[in-house]
């Protein structure tokens, strides 16, 4: 049966520093008792270039009685899960799949994965894709679905680990309570690659957790500090680090409707910048060159003489909140300060400065021109930044293009994007997005040739301001679509593309 479409729950932090919170919200899930003939499933991807996984279950595949369950999970991608779905027990086919062509019915949908399961009484199924999608492995891992008045009673949670790493054959997982090191860390569980640990139980505190090879005391991970209040059921995967950090691993902590991705606590970020300030009349000490200073408490980073249109090289700093201060480099004269950009563990950021002009109404009554000339009275000019994080995911068959509107103008307030294939044109492309000044919008692509227009509207009239051929294939990043002015082009405007992960 196909005919139910289901959105995965995905639920992530915002910043580190507020772990504990997050997870009190993320894991408080219902502690209801399930009916005694059901079971429950569960899929985890963690391909780290495949494409983003739809995830079907199905009681009877020729069946299309509305009765028989059938539901889909879409959009599943590299660390990412389904929500747990309980399941009555009895045999489900099960299909893994992603959208290659436009439309994400599930009878268009490319196979990379069917299998069969049977749902047992009170145990946990869970699926997980491993390994370059060209090869990967569905790995299937039954467990107990644990719920002990008991662990109500003595406050504890538990925790099964799974090693999805396969640089390293065995590992230790060890925990220290919030406020205390590794040396006073106790061992939790020795674990093997592609093998589920046995469950755990734990006090319910707020825990640090340390990866280490088997009796050796160098840490290889640690984490940041993460509450566990609730008498739940947690898996944590270890998995192969995407970032630009030292550490080779990342892990993902799975509950029952969530997950929460943790990188190594201290470690460096990386950031670079891109001089996106166009000269101006009114900005006369500016000529086209910017200096910047990034300063947090006990670290400073300077960059120097970056020219218009460049991007800066990529510079490593710890994690923190940074001060920007901006200045044209031949004047000095100070173009912003106290900007805030927030760099988080192995996390890869683009700060882009640019200039906004607005019209001035001195008395705020809505009118900026005074004397009925036709022209505005006044206009003053900004100098601002944008930060946005580079998306490192390597897929093989989709790319995610962040598109950045930098064109002031009020004649264009948006412009539109269209990416037409070979068998298309402008009015009848699939792929289309909506680009605002200064507001960051995504696109998904699978492997194509594209050609990219960028159309402003001018009344009734459709004006193309730029156009440039896209080629996505295998070995194609994740890329950055930035609109700019530019005067030596005819039009006045211009497009560029930026792979991300560079």
């Amino acid at each position: 049966m196909r005919n139910q479409r289901t959105q995965p729950s995905q639920i992530r932090t915002i910043q580190l520093l507020i772990l504990g919170a997050m997870m009190t919200l993320l894991f408080a899930c219902s502690s209801e008792e399930s009916d005694n003939n059901y079971g429950a499933i569960k899929f985890y991807n963690a391909s780290s270039n495949s494409p983003e996984i739809f995830f079907t279950i199905d009681e009877d595949l020729e069946d299309e009685d509305e009765d028989a369950f059938e539901a889909t999970y879409s959009s599943i991608g590299y660390g990412e899960t389904s929500p747990t779905r309980e399941l009555e027990d009895k045999r489900y086919f099960l299909e893994f799949s992603w959208q290659s062509e436009d439309s994400s019915s599930r009878d268009d949908l490319t196979i990379l994965h069917e299998s069969q399961v049977t749902i047992e009484k009170d145990q946990l199924a869970l699926f997980v894709l491993d390994g370059d999608i060209n090869s990967a492995n569905v790995l299937q891992y039954n467990l107990a679905i644990i719920d002990d008045d008991n662990d109500d009673d003595e406050e504890l949670f538990n925790l099964s680990i799974l090693n999805l790493h396969d640089q390293f054959g065995s590992l230790q997982l060890h925990a220290s309570l919030a406020n205390e090191t590794f040396n006073e860390a106790m061992p939790v569980s020795q674990f093997e690659f592609q093998q589920l640990s046995d469950n755990q139980k734990l006090a319910q505190e707020e825990y640090i957790f340390y990866l280490t090879l088997p009796q050796s005391n160098d840490v290889l991970f640690q984490s940041d500090s993460i509450n566990f209040p609730y008498a739940n059921q947690y898996l944590l995967m270890v998995k192969p680090s995407n970032g630009y950090g030292e550490s080779d691993f990342s892990i993902d902590i799975l509950s029952w409707s969530s997950f929460l991705p943790l990188q190594h606590y201290g470690e460096t970020g990386q950031f670079r910048v891109y001089n996106g300030i166009e000269t101006h009349e009114l900005l006369e000490d500016y000529t086209g060159q910017i200096s910047a200073s990034f300063t947090t408490i006990g670290d400073d980073i300077d960059i120097e003489s970056l020219q218009i249109g460049n991007y800066s090289e990529i510079y490593s700093a710890q994690r923190g909140d940074y001060s920007i201060d901006l200045v044209a480099t031949d004047s000095e004269h100070p173009l912003l300060s106290n900007h805030l950009v927030t760099l988080s563990e192995n996390a890869f950021k683009t700060v882009f400065f640019y200039l906004s002009e607005e019209n001035v109404d001195h008395d705020g009554d809505g009118d900026v021109d005074e004397d009925g000339d036709g022209y505005v009275d006044e206009t003053e000019i900004k100098i601002q930044s944008m930060v946005v994080e580079n998306n490192l995911n390597e897929s093989l068959y989709q790319h995610h293009l962040q598109i950045l509107n930098l064109v002031n103008n009020d004649d264009y307030p948006s412009i539109r994007l269209y990416f037409v294939r070979s068998d298309e044109l402008i009015e009848t492309a699939s792929y289309w997005r909506t680009a605002w000044f200064a507001t960051p919008t995504e696109i998904t692509l699978t492997n194509n040739t594209y050609e990219v227009y960028a159309v402003a509207q001018d009344d009734s009239s459709d004006i193309i301001l730029a156009s440039e051929l896209l080629v996505l294939d295998q070995d194609s990043p994740n890329q950055f679509i930035l609109l700019e002015r530019d005067d030596s082009t005819s039009s006045g405007y211009r497009m560029t593309f930026t792979a991300q992960n560079q």
